[in-house]
């Protein structure tokens, strides 16, 4: 006979449980003690995918100050010969624009790789849509979009991230 509510072993006719202090109760006491669901493979690569997040996310910074950088400094020093006017400064406002991407697509992955590890609910489906998005990155984007999508998509998996989320 085991404790309901830490699990340890009671003896025959132990009115409280020498471990955790709660009575026991009268009737017959569960036939296994109480143990926490194993952890399947969401547990098991939820942290994996939210480290591989935090490092796709610090490449993709390093990639939105490059083009910030040489969206609004680098083209200055080609010639002005090299492009004519109008596409210069049409270049450099999409250099400028794609680094703003690339670092607002960078502080959602943080944000994912940080929601994951402290298991929010919300984690989960913003992390899903950045993989979604991540499969058109090739190559390690879409190898972290399938490995995203193999570990939190499934209904299986929804479940049991619900159940790990507080």
């Amino acid at each position: 006979m085991y404790c309901a509510n830490c699990g340890a072993r009671l003896e025959e006719g132990q009115s409280f449980c020498s471990a955790c202090g709660k009575s026991a109760p009268s009737g017959p006491l569960p036939a296994a003690p109480a143990t926490p669901r194993a952890g399947g493979r969401v547990a098991g690569h939820v942290q994996v995918v939210a480290i591989l997040w935090i490092v796709y996310s610090v490449f993709r910074v390093a990639g939105g100050l490059a083009m910030l950088f040489f969206g609004g400094l680098g083209l200055s020093f080609i010639p002005m010969r090299a492009f004519p006017f109008p596409f210069r400064s049409w270049i450099m406002s999409a250099m400028a624009f794609g680094g703003i991407l690339f670092l607002a697509y960078a502080a959602a992955g943080f944000i994912a790789a940080w929601g994951l590890f402290e298991r929010q609910a919300w984690a989960r489906v913003l992390t899903l849509v950045l993989s979604i998005l991540a499969l058109l990155q090739i190559p390690f984007g879409t190898a972290l979009g399938i490995y995203s999508l193999w570990v939190l998509l499934p209904s299986q998996s929804a479940e049991e991230y619900r159940q790990m989320a507080h």
